[in-house]
């Protein structure tokens, strides 16, 4: 879609609301609230309108959240290191609840730090330091991981670079053998996987309706490996409220 496309529909979106909410008088801090929604809204389109330059749509970052958990942290690096390719830059957030954790993760870092390319300590604001790091970032395309993950298969990262963020939310995660949910504990049944024409080349890739899928088959925006654009996903953290990963 163009831009002057993205800008009527946001007009039209804009003005509906306040037909609808004009003759309506809600408590101030709603208001604010459809405001501040309806500011999100416009960001997000502007981001996805902006064009990448100098290569930037080729590139893809990974960030990982840990929190007083060296060891399965360790895991999670080794595993990355054997099993992905590709260009991607790594970065950490990383909070400690006791001195002897802090301790871990420096002992840590001494053997391991130079894995990523920047390491954040997020005990001034799980929220700000969040933004901070994917403010800096110099990738479209982003992707969370948090520290009891470990990669079981090799992976190409390039081959998921080539999925617009518009129209996909692609998975590192998600397989045809997913049939429970564990945060849930019930089974899930699976969804419908769809034949697309150029695409269902490759027998590793499946594709589905986000929304026409049971829990985690209906849940993209999850911090366990879906790739997302990062200026959309950057709208969208400045909106919410959280304190940590699992809150997002």
């Amino acid at each position: 879609m163009t831009k002057n496309l993205f800008g009527r529909i946001y007009g039209k979106v804009k003005k509906e609301c306040g037909r609808l909410l004009g003759p309506i008088f809600l408590p101030h801090q709603y208001l604010k609230k459809t405001q501040r929604f309806l500011e999100v809204h416009e960001k997000i389109i502007n981001s996805r309108v902006k064009l990448p330059s100098n290569n930037e749509s080729e590139k893809i970052s990974c960030v990982i959240f840990s929190k007083d958990r060296p060891l399965q942290l360790l895991s999670l690096i080794s595993s990355f290191q054997h099993f992905v390719s590709g260009q991607c830059s790594v970065h950490l957030i990383y909070n400690t609840s006791e001195k002897k954790y802090e301790k871990a993760y420096q002992e840590f870092f001494q053997d391991h730090g130079s894995f990523f390319s920047t390491i954040a300590d997020d005990s001034r604001g799980f929220k700000s330091t969040l933004l901070d790091t994917l403010t800096s970032l110099g990738s479209q395309k982003v992707f969370f991981l948090v520290d009891d993950i470990i990669f079981k298969k090799r992976i190409n990262i390039a081959d998921f670079l080539s999925f617009s963020t518009e129209t996909f939310v692609p998975s590192l995660r998600m397989g045809n053998h997913l049939s429970c949910c564990y945060t849930h504990d019930k089974k899930q049944p699976l969804p419908e996987f769809k034949k697309l024409e150029d695409l269902n080349n490759n027998d590793d890739l499946i594709f589905w309706k986000w929304n026409e899928g049971k829990f985690d088959w209906s849940y993209p925006l999850s911090v366990d490996g879906h790739i997302f654009d990062r200026q959309e996903f950057i709208c969208m953290v400045e909106y919410l409220d959280y304190k940590a990963p699992n809150s997002l």
